[in-house]
């Protein structure tokens, strides 16, 4: 019996990895009277962000529906160039949420409504990620800030952060805090914000 082995490049691996994503990208809804057990649908949706956020792959759109969730979401799983993960409120800015902190790159963050309080501090903490976006939403009474996007040190800074079309509102120190590399702010209203 003759037996052969099918061998693919590297390269030929990667381009396979890069567009099988996208192709089978799920979207999944979360209610506030949802329950993490069920299957994130939209007939069955899951009940916090946090579960969606842990559950995500490549490509992925989280359709988070208008509520107050108790919790202030660690994003560790991201996308990639070709197929960022999305997490949207909707309506817009109708859920409202402790804040984000973001671990992962390709990420967006559209339409939240975000309150931080005292043990959080920071509307949405980016720490070093790349290929983030913050949109459309509406931040306000965190105490550190609404948006900080940098790094754990000047080697290890974030980068093609994108912070637009969102509303800061009575934020502690600023509205928005970059330091890296190819940053896009633009569109935001920021107002009242309190300097300590």
């Amino acid at each position: 019996m003759t037996s052969w082995k099918c061998r693919l490049p590297v390269w030929a691996l990667a381009w396979v990895i890069t567009w099988y994503s996208p192709l089978f990208a799920e979207t999944y809804y979360v209610s506030p009277t949802g329950l993490d057990t069920a299957v994130g649908s939209q007939q069955a949706p899951w009940g916090t962000i946090q579960h969606a956020a842990d559950t995500v792959s490549p490509g992925d759109t989280v359709i988070v529906w208008a509520g107050e969730y108790d919790e202030t979401i660690t994003m560790s799983r991201g996308g990639s160039a070709a197929a960022p993960v999305v997490f949207r409120a909707e309506p817009l800015q109708g859920a409202k949420c402790g804040g984000f902190r973001v671990e992962a790159d390709h990420l967006t963050i559209d339409g939240f409504h975000i309150e931080a309080d005292a043990v959080t501090q920071i509307g949405v903490r980016i720490n070093g990620q790349h290929f983030v976006t913050v949109s459309n939403c509406f931040i306000e009474e965190c105490p550190r800030g609404g948006v900080d996007a940098s790094g754990p040190s000047l080697a290890d800074l974030s980068s093609n952060i994108t912070v637009s079309g969102n509303t800061f509102f009575h934020n502690g120190y600023w509205g928005v805090h970059v330091v890296g590399s190819s940053m896009t702010i633009a569109h935001n209203e920021i107002s009242h914000t309190v300097q300590h």
